[in-house]
């Protein structure tokens, strides 16, 4: 029987976590791997760059984000009432999110998203 190791789990957490607050060229795998509590071997175990890991990092993100637009969408009411129901569960995340952290940190995947880049 193999053992059990959460690393990836780490791994995607850190990389959101900086990326929220950091950006993503602001951060580089060391730093990841710090904040994750894991060795760089086994970053490259799980993830082949960091690249790869930012874009599973998005997409978990989105994972925990989904749940709360879709019930949102699909509730009752009309769709003003949905909208205002939306944008006031994202205000009261920011607000958790600032007082967890002391930072405000919009959305993750748009502040990414909308960073400079080199061109490549």
């Amino acid at each position: 029987m193999g053992r059990f190791s959460d690393a990836r789990e780490r791994l995607l957490a850190a990389s959101g976590d900086l990326m929220h607050q950091l950006g993503y060229a602001a951060i580089g795998v060391a730093e990841i791997c710090a904040r994750a509590g894991v060795r760089k071997g086994s970053f490259y175990h799980f993830f082949p760059s960091k690249e790869a890991l930012s874009l599973a990092a998005v997409d978990a993100y989105w994972d925990g984000q989904r749940p709360a637009w879709l019930a949102a969408r699909d509730s009752a009411g009309d769709p003003e009432y949905r909208l205002e129901s939306l944008i006031g569960a994202q205000i009261q995340a920011q607000h958790t999110y600032r007082q967890a952290t002391g930072n405000v940190g919009g959305c993750m995947p748009a502040n990414v998203g909308i960073e400079p880049t080199d061109g490549k």
